[in-house]
């Protein structure tokens, strides 16, 4: 309210004129809402008990034990404006305009902010215990002004419409109380710049659209999203403390912000939607990255009740820690999961990383360690999911391929690695590291396929399908399990412990030394050995030493080199134990026949056991060990190729000279009633038999020496 004052005296001519004068004053008036007029309106004077509308620098009441309207068509200033009484409830409907200075609403006053067509700008602070109801309209912050939303007090977002900052400073808003947004299905959005920060300590309640927060603030209160909702970060820094809960079934968004503290909640979903900023612990719910190709900085640990969802390609440059599960779900197409220096990836003992499609883990630069202490797991994807080379990946837990290929490009392990039936570990290049108590378990295989070629050092042990596709350099590497030579050359040393079996099914070469404590096979039966027989030779470019439980069983399929196995050592041959020879195909050996089945540099010690058909035997020389014939062998008649050709049965039977054999038939083997087909003589040569099956639904063949 303004008053002046003026004090005045008349004097005659010549008499000094002496006054006082009062210049126009404010000072504050105590204005009340009397509502004379009835008619609710804030700037009706008739209203206000000074007849006077408040202006800045009042303190204003309306107070009234009633229940009565106030309609505030535009701005309106005072310093302090309590509304509510201790009954009745008096609801302020807000228009538009300015609200400059402080208002109060009791837990009994309303206030709604209306008129779609109007901003409302609040320049001060009001602070509710009462409820607000934002129902239209853009709802501006000026210079650091604030909203106080006490507990118990309620502020209910009805429209899809901005918090904005006008000035230089930024606002905020407190909330203690219930803040929700109970109605629109778009976005109300709370401004970034300047910002206005949320914090709040009481129940963020989104049941409806979006609330999406772009100017920070922090949080140790209840967060519930319904199902639908998002609660979304779109800018600003988080802090989420230690009484934070989410609830609901609805999502949490995030992206171009920063998240510190915890994030709690069984039921909620986070959303990663762009590049996010972490300092934070994922103490339950899921959390699907689903923006590619996006940034994830910083620290991230995710709890033992926590889910981690790859949803897409995504680039890490900070710390991931899991007790929980990490998942690349079912159905995905194949991805890449980068990480970048200072990037590194834990794996507690508890936690679990589960590939159930195929997906890249991609090196992107600098020391990326990956310590796998938990389950490394690929349940799911038919085609590889790939460890690149340069992670730093060291296993202390268990890894577990039960669908696929999972490649592996170096790495160190101590612990287990189960293959199931079908699935494929594949060391493809780097170098491993395997330590005493590391095992490969399980039906499926292990293949050695690395160009440029891998490093091995320690055990391949256990029950798994080792298989070498491609070159290997080796280091003490002990074999203790069946590792199927099947390509490449190896380097350095390989022991064949008591429980391995080293086969060889191509020739192939070993440029260091073998030490053979179990069995060194060559072409096992039924493998690469058609009707000409393909056999192998292994050159040693070291020594080659069989301890005397050890075995090497090789081959003899026919005359000439290519028909019967050769090892070949470039160093010295230091035998013992046991030599086993085969004959294949039912190839005879005729007499003064002679099979040069090892060459060496030099020797020392000889086979302890020998054990090959009748009338042969080995003699060693300075440089070879020769497989000699001395007198008649008999080949045990074999039925080589079997068949179904043209609707007939085919196969062939190598015979020895002047060998009479007896070639029947059975539909049955229980009991067996052998038919006689016909009777020949052999004369050294491949016989070739086709024969129909005629309508039975099993026949069974053999030949035989009467």
């Amino acid at each position: 309210m303004k008053m002046t004052a003026s004090f005045y005296r008349l004097a005659p001519p010549g008499v000094l004129l002496l006054g006082l004068f009062l210049a126009q004053t404010d000072f504050a008036a105590t204005c009340i809402w009397t509502d004379a007029s009835g008619d609710g309106n804030w700037d009706n004077e008739n209203n206000w008990s000074t007849l006077t509308v408040p202006a800045a620098g009042d303190n204003v009441y309306i107070t009234n034990n009633a229940t009565l309207t106030v309609t505030v068509a535009d701005d309106m200033s005072f310093a302090n404006l309590t509304v509510g009484g201790k009954t009745g409830t008096i609801t302020m409907n807000w228009n538009g305009g300015w609200l400059t200075g402080k208002l109060s609403l009791s837990p009994s006053a309303v206030l709604n902010l209306v008129d779609d067509s109007n901003d409302h700008i609040l320049d001060g602070v009001i602070t509710n215990y009462g409820r607000i109801n934002w129902k239209q309209g853009i709802w501006d912050f000026n210079n650091g002004s604030r909203l106080q939303n006490q507990a118990g007090a309620v502020v209910d977002v009805q429209c899809d419409r901005t918090v904005g900052c006008i000035g230089l400073s930024n606002s905020v808003i407190n909330n203690a109380g219930t803040f929700r947004k109970s109605a629109g299905t778009g976005e109300t959005d709370i401004s970034p710049t300047p910002a206005v920060a949320l914090n709040n300590t009481g129940t963020l309640d989104v049941e409806s659209g979006t609330l999406n927060l772009y100017g920070s603030g922090t949080n140790n209160g209840t967060i519930n999203v319904a199902g639908g909702a998002i609660f979304a970060m779109s800018g600003g820094t988080y802090w989420f403390g230690t009484n934070t809960l989410f609830t609901g079934a609805g999502v949490c968004e995030m992206g171009q912000c920063s998240i510190f503290g915890k994030l709690a909640g069984a039921t909620m979903t986070y959303s990663i939607v762009y590049d996010v900023t972490f300092n934070t612990e994922l103490a339950s719910g899921t959390m699907i990255w689903n923006y590619g190709p996006g940034n994830q900085f910083g620290p991230l640990t995710i709890d033992s009740n926590a889910v981690y969802n790859i949803g897409s390609s995504c680039n890490v440059n900070g710390a991931m820690t899991n007790w929980g599960r990490i998942i690349y779900p079912a159905g995905s197409p194949w991805n890449t999961w980068t990480w970048i220096s200072p990037a590194r990836l834990e794996n507690r003992p508890s936690g679990t990383i589960d590939l159930q499609a195929d997906l890249r883990l991609y090196y992107g630069g600098g020391v990326v360690p990956f310590n796998n202490a938990g389950t490394l797991l690929k349940s799911g994807g038919t085609a590889v999911s790939m460890i690149d080379l340069g992670f730093t990946f060291i296993n202390t837990g268990f890894i577990k391929v039960q669908s696929g290929t999972l490649s592996l490009n170096g790495m160190t392990s101590s612990n287990a690695i189960s293959i199931g039936a079908g699935a494929v570990v594949s060391l493809d290049s780097g170098n491993f590291l395997f330590g005493p108590t590391n095992t490969f378990s399980g039906p499926g295989v292990c293949d050695l396929n690395a160009w440029p070629p891998c490093g091995i050092t320690g055990p391949l042990s256990g029950t798994a399908a080792f298989q070498m596709d491609s070159d290997a350099n080796l280091t003490n590497c002990i074999l203790g399990g069946r590792l199927n030579w099947r390509n490449g050359n190896m380097g350095g040393t390989l022991t064949v412990a008591t429980n391995g079996t080293l086969v060889m099914y191509d020739s192939n070469t070993m440029s260091g030394s073998i030490t053979n404590l179990g069995q060194v096979t060559f072409n096992p039966a039924g493998t690469n050995c058609g009707v000409t027989g393909t056999f192998s030779v292994l050159s040693v470019g070291g020594n080659y030493t069989q301890g005397a439980g050890a075995a090497l069983d090789m081959g003899v399929g026919g005359r000439g080199t290519d028909y019967f196995d050769q090892l070949s050592v470039t160093g010295r041959a230091n035998l013992g134990g046991q030599l086993l020879v085969h004959l294949f195909n039912g190839f005879p050996p005729a007499s003064s026949d002679s099979f040069q089945l090892l060459t060496y540099g030099s020797h020392s010690g000889a086979f302890s056991s020998l054990a090959f058909p009748g009338g042969m035997s080995l003699a060693y020389t300075a440089t070879a060990a020769n497989l000699g014939v001395k007198g008649s062998v008999w080949a045990q008649p074999m039925l080589v190729y079997p068949r179904i050709s043209n609707g007939k049965m085919a196969f062939g039977v190598w015979t020895a000279s002047g060998t009479n054999y007896t070639l029947s038939r059975s539909d049955s083997l229980k009991p067996a009633n052998w038919i006689t087909i016909t009777n020949f003589t052999g004369d050294g040569n491949y016989w070739n038999f086709s024969l129909s099956q005629g309508s039975v639904s099993n026949r069974f063949y053999r030949v035989s020496r009467p």
